[in-house]
């Protein structure tokens, strides 16, 4: 049940995840953040990657810091400092 102490909670989540992502993110450089990436996919496998991107944003993020060198935080709920 979505209760206020669950939404309170995701709130917390949410601004959790956006101060370790900024701050993986502000660790690269002006360059490799504007790095042209070649994608050569059909697009039957990009589409439905670029929907769930929109359903899984944080996990995408994660992994885009990751590949460009960065070490992001953890990114799931158990993990969240009290």
């Amino acid at each position: 049940m979505i209760d206020g102490a669950y939404v309170v909670r995701m709130a917390r989540y949410d601004r959790w995840q956006n101060e370790n992502l900024y701050s993986a993110a502000d660790r690269l450089s002006d360059t490799e953040r504007r790095r042209e990436r070649d994608v050569t996919q059909p697009h039957w496998v990009l589409v439905p990657h670029l929907f769930n991107c929109q359903t899984h944003p944080v996990g995408q993020v994660h992994c885009l810091i990751t590949q460009a060198g960065e070490r992001a935080s953890h990114t799931d709920l158990p993990f969240m400092p009290e």
